[in-house]
């Protein structure tokens, strides 16, 4: 996220959540994304340019919230495996900040954006939706 675009205290562990919830799942049925990192490389490359934005969402201050259809695509797959979730609406955005911060100053990150593998964790019940 280059110089952090405007914010200055970034999250240690920038991620993005494909499903968030606080029952139990089995993600073997899940199954893999499979045309995640279609060149072996586990990446999935979200091209520079498209609709983005920085606003508020959960208990973060700002995220940036973009348009990918293949995480919206993995997200109702697991959720036709069966997969529980806590939120009616997916949305792919990557969890900036907690910290306060003046959103109006705020140029969202226009460039690729690339993420790695999918990580399967068990939640923190004590963390909070978007931490």
């Amino acid at each position: 996220m280059g110089e952090g675009a405007g914010i200055t205290d970034l999250r240690d562990e920038l991620h993005v959540t494909i499903v968030h919830s606080s029952q139990a799942f089995d993600w073997i049925k899940a199954h893999n994304a499979n045309d995640w990192g279609s060149d072996g490389r586990d990446e999935l490359v979200i091209p520079e340019g498209g609709p983005r934005a920085v606003e508020p969402l959960g208990g973060m201050s700002a995220v940036i919230l973009f348009a990918s259809s293949q995480l919206v695509w993995r997200h109702k797959g697991i959720i036709r495996a069966g997969g529980p979730h806590n939120f009616e609406d997916y949305t792919p955005h990557i969890s900036l900040t907690k910290a306060p911060i003046d959103l109006s100053k705020v140029e969202p990150y226009r460039g690729r954006i690339v993420l790695g593998p999918e990580i399967f964790k068990t939640l923190d019940e004590h963390a909070s939706p978007t931490s």
